[in-house]
């Protein structure tokens, strides 16, 4: 594929750059270290920087969340029947096993399996430390990605719009 010209890759490097920073100060600012999560995710959906990327990237992280936490719901309800450390780490295994045969495959959703496992694990040691269930926290993982796509997106249009305008290049061009 041909590269962009210098001033396209100026302008999308400039575009991911305000868009992440953006995420991180608001997230610094208001002390909100228990959403970083959805801060990194912010921040992955600004490195491709098109409204069209982000929205990919935001669909395709909302079904990994989808799948890791049905299985995070099934497996703590197991754990909650059985808790026995043997018993977590036979679920986990096995668990594991089966999430590497659909990484490994040809299957077009492979990409989708590695972002689930590590919501599988992610959850699980969130839900095996805190008070709250696993569903509680697939639903609050669910609502951070989503959350963290439409700020992405809707901070590379603002960005777009200011750019397209002239208002923020202009200045940049100076410096």
């Amino acid at each position: 594929p041909p590269q962009p010209s210098r001033e396209e890759r100026v302008r999308l490097a400039l575009v991911s750059t305000i868009v992440a920073l953006t995420a991180v100060i608001i997230f610094f600012s208001f002390n909100l270290s228990s959403y970083a999560f959805a801060m990194l995710q912010i921040c992955l959906m600004a490195g491709a920087p098109s409204a069209n990327a982000s929205l990919q990237a935001m669909k395709g992280n909302a079904i990994a969340c989808c799948i890791g936490g049905v299985t995070i719901v099934i497996v703590y309800n197991l754990l909650t029947a059985v808790p026995a450390y043997v018993f977590l780490v036979s679920v986990c295994l096995c668990t594991v096993l089966l999430f590497s045969k659909k990484i490994y495959s040809d299957d077009p959703m492979a990409k989708a399996y590695v972002s689930a496992l590590f919501t599988f694990l992610i959850l699980l040691g969130t839900s095996t430390m805190a008070e709250t269930g696993a569903a509680m926290n697939f639903y609050l993982r669910i609502v951070q990605i989503l959350l963290a796509g439409l700020f992405a997106v809707g901070g590379i249009i603002v960005v777009e719009r200011l750019l397209r305008g002239g208002i923020i290049y202009k200045k940049t061009a100076k410096l």
